[in-house]
């Protein structure tokens, strides 16, 4: 097995600022666009992420050959629900599952051995 290559806590603190070195002051709007635009933008990503939501219960399709979950589509059908959201409290909640869900595959793929595939 190799050696876990998850960062540490403070690694993670120093990506995060080396992330807002790059985009500037963290004061961005959630979506930028008139009211009719984002409005059509936050209902084709609620379409994403209840998609993604039935891909990832294995009832997208009932031809799908593999009706599994993928670590793509679970992190996928969360970036989505923080896509549409409108309330505040509701997009941070989405984003620390974003997060927890980042990190979670970091770790899954942390326990991969050597010479095994995805």
């Amino acid at each position: 097995m190799t050696e876990p290559a998850t960062p540490a806590p403070e690694d993670f603190d120093a990506e995060v600022a080396h992330v807002l070195a790059l985009v500037g002051t963290p004061h961005h709007p959630a979506m930028t666009g008139l009211p009719f635009e984002q409005a059509e933008a936050r209902a084709m990503f609620r379409r994403y992420a209840r998609n993604y939501g039935r891909i990832n219960r294995g009832n997208y399709h009932p031809d799908d050959p593999d009706p599994g979950q993928d670590w793509t589509g679970i992190l996928l059908e969360n970036v989505y629900d923080v896509l549409w959201q409108t309330d505040p409290a509701l997009q941070h909640r989405s984003l620390v599952l974003v997060a927890a869900m980042a990190k979670a595959w970091a770790a899954d793929i942390d326990t991969i051995t050597a010479g095994e595939t995805q």
